[in-house]
């Protein structure tokens, strides 16, 4: 198991990096937004896919102890200092408010919204999918 260090962890009990987080959180959101691209494909979509899996694929960066679940919605889980499997989602709704995310996550946001932006430069068509996305994925449970 890898131990990182109290101070460079994104939250004290969770034994991983901000920067783990971002990589398995974009990873989240990117496999989340290519099963709705995958249920109505046209060609710039394609590529944008290409490029999503990307994104998936640098969730491999991350050092922290982490697992993959395939589910209808696939999600990652970053294990704390005892092994008990918390959910990336889990790990940043506990970092915001009620209505706001973390500037850290709002970055990582960004960073996907410039890859789908390049597909869709009028927003008429792929950001309001990858924005319905975000907001579930965001959303409290009730």
């Amino acid at each position: 198991m890898v131990e990182i260090k109290k101070k460079d962890r994104y939250s004290e009990s969770i034994n991983a990096t901000e920067k783990d987080v971002l990589y398995l959180y974009k990873a989240e959101i990117a496999d989340r937004l290519i099963s709705v691209l995958n249920k109505k494909i046209f060609n710039k979509e394609k590529k944008l896919i290409d490029d999503l899996r990307g994104v998936l694929a640098e969730s491999q960066k991350a050092k922290c102890n982490y697992s993959r679940r395939n589910t209808a919605l696939p999600f990652f889980i970053i294990y704390n200092d005892d092994g008990v499997g918390v959910q990336v989602r889990e790990i940043i709704l506990s970092k915001c408010g009620a209505d706001t995310t973390p500037s850290e996550v709002d970055d990582a946001n960004q960073e996907i919204w410039d890859i789908v932006k390049k597909y869709d430069p009028m927003h008429i068509n792929l950001i309001p999918k990858l924005q319905k996305v975000l907001k579930d994925y965001m959303r409290k449970y009730l």
